[in-house]
């Protein structure tokens, strides 16, 4: 039930948001979903005993973490101050939601909605499980405004000290060359979706065929990814995934109804998610490794869903009630049919 009240708060400052010029709505709805998180027990979230098991090991003085350095200097910092593991995850919480509301605000001024989305599709795995992915994500999301800005080695700087919380954000160097290229070589609409269209069918044969190649490549990220000796990592629904036809409509519809040369916002958000596309398709056949690495990028997809249910919906109260519906059915899927939301309690 604390997960559907949540929904609602946020959907009422999303709501407020579209009429009432105030900040106050995204406050709200930032600490919410600050506090949500950072107060859970620990056994909510799929990963969460993981990390609070290493966490107080560190507090403790004993055993050693072996996650990346960003976030074991994160561990230790927090436990040289003798800060409690709730306070430790609130402060991780608090560093991933304040990146997030700084890199949605730079490319929407409906902030707020673009939160009620990330609540339905993101948060339950990421924030309340999968921490340093989240971290990491939103670094990514935070350095997209230098692709935009054609600052190329800001950029880079962002995108490696993404890395130095989970070493997947690597994939995001491959944003700035691939926004050039999009754009810069494919001027029409028409060449641009066309060229959509075929490289997602190279990128599926490639799939289909290329499996030990794959294998190979990102095998350097983690056995847990990409071994085919583990079950976890073998388990695919290939092209069936709903998620990957979803990503396609979305990237296709996005192109042909935002792509406008006088706004680089949306070319950005559009290759940023395009690349987070092609990812999953490419590495369908790796449940996990897709996953975690398409994701990385997909945090613009909140983004994409509010431009274009905006583009087609002018009326401000009809496009957020459309968006409001889109919201309500990705919560359905992604957590209350797959069975992901484990009972909440408070961890005081």
């Amino acid at each position: 039930m604390i997960y559907i009240i949540n929904f609602l708060v946020l959907a009422v400052d999303a709501f407020f948001e579209r009429f009432i010029k105030s900040k106050v709505f995204l406050y709200i709805s930032s600490i919410l979903l600050v506090c949500f998180a950072g107060f859970r027990g620990f056994n909510v979230g799929p990963d969460t005993p993981v990390y609070v098991s290493f966490y107080e090991e560190t507090l403790a003085k004993i055993g050693n973490s072996y996650f990346e350095p960003g976030y074991h200097f994160l561990e230790h910092f927090c436990s040289f101050l003798g800060l409690s593991t709730t306070f430790f995850l609130t402060i991780v919480s608090l560093l991933t939601m304040l990146l997030l509301v700084s890199g949605f605000k730079y490319f929407t001024v409906f902030p707020s909605s673009i939160l009620l989305y990330y609540y339905a599709r993101f948060f339950m795995n990421r924030n309340m499980g999968q921490i340093r992915a989240a971290l990491a994500a939103s670094i990514i999301l935070f350095s997209l405004r230098y692709v935009q800005k054609k600052q190329l080695f800001t950029f880079m700087f962002f995108c490696l000290l993404a890395t130095l919380f989970h070493k997947g954000a690597l994939i995001a160097l491959l944003i700035y060359p691939f926004n050039l290229f999009v754009w810069r070589y494919l001027k029409t609409k028409k060449g641009i979706v066309e060229f959509t269209i075929l490289i997602l069918i190279l990128v599926y044969l490639l799939s289909i065929f290329g499996t030990g190649l794959i294998y190979r490549i990102f095998d350097v990220l983690s056995s847990a990814y990409v071994d085919s000796n583990n079950d976890n990592a073998k388990q695919s629904l290939g092209i069936n995934n709903p998620v990957i036809w979803m990503q396609v409509l979305l990237t296709i519809f996005a192109i042909l109804f935002l792509n406008n040369n006088s706004d680089r916002k949306n070319e950005v958000i559009i290759t940023t998610y395009l690349l987070s596309t092609i990812l999953l398709i490419l590495l369908s056949h790796y449940y996990v490794l897709a996953g975690r690495l398409s994701s990385m990028l997909a945090t613009v997809e909140p983004l994409l869903f509010l431009k274009v249910t905006d583009h087609f919906f002018g009326n401000k109260t009809i496009s957020y009630f459309i968006f409001l519906i889109l919201s309500i059915f990705i919560f359905w899927l992604i957590n209350i049919k797959s069975g992901v939301l484990s009972p909440y309690a408070f961890s005081f």
